[in-house]
């Protein structure tokens, strides 16, 4: 029997300076080429929220961020999809980043992006559950979900607080993911990070790819965990915290659907998940 193909992501947790535009797409750049020199290639590699800027939100007061937001904002295509186009077409792969701020008219959006190995953005996704510290800096929730459907398997994209809303995951896959990207929020804590992560994958049956990262600011740091969980593996597949590092996964192009057997283990998964979270978010409580 041939060996089944194989889609291999790189995600890239990685260390971001605050307010360093190009310093910090440089790194993307020469971290990506060393992931690719060493594991002979990648199809799609996924990169931290605010990539070009870092998480500015967690050091600096609410008047200052405001501030941030707005001269900050770019739109896309804009300096950071365009230099990060040239990436992707150096390497040939697809990119899936941000959050960034967007600004499209009188409006700012957090929006994640996908660039083609042609260096083009192909889509576009912007953050459908904004918090409250987001709306008083001004952010505007989007509309629609987005599942680029450019590779062999069609990939779904979320961000930070989506997972809180059961109905976003759903309707990637309804509308035919079978993987989901997301970043993680550095506000949330990383036992209820990953009870959330491996509710989302079981309920729909879905790996989910969360990318955390390192924020550095005056030499306080930072850090959301990266997480990867897959269904049938019953949970968490891989974790990594602490230092910068890329995580490669490899998926099979073929997409099998659950048989009975795997809703049973997944119903019994899903009802400990249910009681873990509980437990988490209660601290302990019964």
């Amino acid at each position: 029997m041939s060996q089944a193909r194989t889609l291999r992501i790189a995600l890239l947790h990685m260390k971001l300076k605050l307010l360093v535009k190009r310093s910090n797409l440089d790194r993307v750049r020469k971290l990506l080429r060393q992931v690719i020199d060493k594991n002979g290639g990648v199809h799609v590699a996924v990169l931290p929220a605010f990539v070009n800027i870092g998480a500015f939100y967690l050091f600096y007061p609410e008047q200052r961020a405001a501030n941030i937001v707005k001269h900050q904002a770019e739109r896309i295509p804009g300096p950071t999809t365009e230099y990060l186009g040239k990436v992707a077409l150096e390497n040939s792969i697809f990119i899936v980043g941000g959050p960034i701020i967007e600004r499209a008219g009188p409006r700012i959006f957090l929006t994640t992006f996908v660039i083609s190995p042609t260096g083009d953005v192909i889509a576009k996704y912007r953050k459908l559950i904004v918090n409250e510290r987001e709306k008083s800096l001004g952010i505007t929730s989007g509309k629609d979900v987005v599942v680029v459907d450019h590779l062999e398997r069609k990939i779904g994209v979320m961000t930070e607080d989506d997972l809180l809303a059961p109905e976003i995951a759903r309707s990637l896959v309804l509308k035919g993911a079978t993987v989901i990207t997301t970043t993680l929020s550095f506000s949330l804590d990383q036992r209820v990070l990953e009870t959330l992560l491996v509710t989302r994958s079981l309920e729909n049956w879905v790996p989910i790819f969360a990318l955390g990262g390192i924020v550095e600011y005056n030499n306080e740091v930072r850090e959301a965990p990266t997480i990867i969980v897959d269904p049938e593996q019953g949970g968490v597949t891989d974790r990594h915290y602490g230092e910068e590092k890329p995580l490669i996964v490899e998926m099979r192009v073929s997409k099998d659907k659950p048989d009975n057997g795997d809703i049973l283990r997944m119903t019994n998964l899903l009802c400990k998940v249910l009681r873990d979270l509980r437990a988490a978010v209660s601290g302990g409580r019964k």
